[in-house]
């Protein structure tokens, strides 16, 4: 369940007391009749037992509790961050039981989820509807270096970041393969529906690489090697780089998708909280449950008008002064003290918005920052649906459309939402969690619930 604004933020070591009290799509799609399966990245904290996916609708779940791990070693922070502990972050659940997966540390974790996907499809009972959630790390910081046998495939990618990224997006195409191969084989692709997302845009080369050299080649000291063009700005941005990202739903079913909506786009506005409403809707669930998305199936299938107007892309908080520090202005990756809201086509940006490059493909270099960041002194407004570069500030000549979007966003922020904190990335662990690691070898909920489950 999302609801809008965000009024509490989440990490994967955050308690959020009452986090686990809020509905999520696997609990509504068992009640149902679902099979429900959870896989991968699961980053919504798991400080206790009941905030872990096995408590929150999902069958079963293999998968890591942070922002990454190692891809091979599954171990937490990666080898290159500092770390008050460091553990293997890889658990295996079923029902109320949870086991660290100590053993898998020389199979990747394309690999081993795309086994434990195929185990699960094998023993489905196709006298129930299934819904896997498979987030495959790929390609996600740490970036490791990916099979040589898939690397070969880009001999003319002279970029040694560009290439290994190229090898780990194709471990990730191969990794969809065998799951479609193995939803052929046992008679159950005919009636799926495969839904595919990113979750935000690809991480930038960083705009000074003069720490990026043979003794550090980590993201750390180089960036990411993902590519946005020609949107602007990337990750952890309030550009468009950072905010639109690709999506594409297929099935071999004409039931679910008409034989003439095949091949075709839908440019509707769609937001990640509308993903438990649509597929909600998908499944047949009539009954709204309080969220704020949108129930988009139905206009995605036909071809017509999202009903989604406005998304916010961060609020108005404490840290929306007007101004922007230097400290807020140090680094690109936290815009903390801007904010940014579309209206469609209209989108409004207030305060820094973070790396504001239009970086280009391999092999052109990349560009500088602006000298002075766009957006601080004064608001910027973009139409994106004839401006998606954001190349071409309007709010010169739409101060009237600037002022509405400025009150309608303080509108919806209202009451005051909480930032990101400066350590949301990686927050320092509590040393009862630490304690776990040291005792186990691994990640695991380290505080007793309040009741018996």
């Amino acid at each position: 369940m999302i609801r809008r604004p965000p009024r509490s933020t989440l990490s994967s070591s955050s308690a959020a007391s009452d986090v686990y009290k809020r509905q999520m799509l696997p609990q509504v799609l068992k009640e149902a009749g679902y099979k429900t399966h959870a896989i991968g990245k699961w980053h919504c904290g798991f400080p206790t037992l009941r905030h872990t996916p096995t408590y929150r609708g999902f069958d079963s779940f293999l998968g890591y509790w942070h922002w990454g791990e190692e891809y091979t070693e599954h171990v937490f922070p990666p080898y290159y961050d500092s770390a008050k502990c460091r553990g293997v972050d890889m658990t295996n659940a079923t029902g109320r039981r949870l086991d660290p997966v100590l053993t898998a540390g020389s199979t990747r974790s394309a690999d081993l989820f795309l086994d434990q996907a195929e185990q699960i499809i094998a023993a489905h009972p196709k006298d129930h509807p299934l819904y896997l959630y498979l987030a495959l790390q790929n390609a996600h910081d740490p970036y490791e270096e990916a099979p040589v046998e898939l690397t070969r495939k880009y001999p003319e990618e002279h970029n040694v970041f560009r290439r290994n990224f190229s090898a780990i997006v194709t471990e990730m195409d191969d990794a969809v393969g065998r799951l479609v191969f193995t939803l052929k084989k046992h008679d159950l692709w005919e009636d799926t529906l495969l839904w595919f997302n990113a979750d935000n845009g690809g991480e930038l080369v960083h705009p000074d690489l003069s720490g990026c050299n043979a003794s550090c080649s980590t993201p750390a000291c180089c960036g990411g090697a993902g590519n946005n063009s020609p949107l602007r700005g990337g990750k952890f941005t309030l550009w468009e780089g950072g905010l639109r990202v690709p999506a594409f739903a297929y099935s071999p079913s004409a039931k679910l998708i008409p034989r003439w909506r095949r091949g075709q786009e839908w440019h509707g506005l769609m937001h990640t909280s509308d993903l438990f409403e649509t597929f909600a809707q998908l499944a047949g669930i009539e009954d709204s449950h309080g969220t704020d998305g949108h129930r988009l199936w139905s206009v995605i299938q036909n071809g017509h008008a999202s009903s989604r107007t406005e998304i916010i892309h961060q609020a108005y908080n404490q840290y929306s002064n007007g101004s922007c520090t230097a400290a807020d202005l140090s680094s690109p990756y936290v815009p903390s003290c801007g904010v940014a809201f579309t209206q469609w086509p209209y989108k409004l940006v207030v305060g820094f918005g973070g790396d504001d490059r239009h970086v280009p493909l391999p092999p052109d270099a990349p560009k500088a920052m602006s000298k002075s960041a766009p957006c601080v002194e004064t608001p910027c407004l973009f139409d994106i649906e004839n401006d998606p570069s954001e190349e071409h500030d309007l709010a010169s000549v739409e101060e009237r459309r600037v002022q509405r979007l400025v009150d309608r966003l303080k509108e919806l922020s209202a009451p005051e939402c909480l930032p990101q904190p400066p350590d949301s990335l990686t927050p320092a662990p509590s040393d009862a969690e630490c304690d776990m690691v040291h005792r186990t070898g691994a990640y695991l909920p380290w505080q007793k619930d309040e009741i018996d489950l």
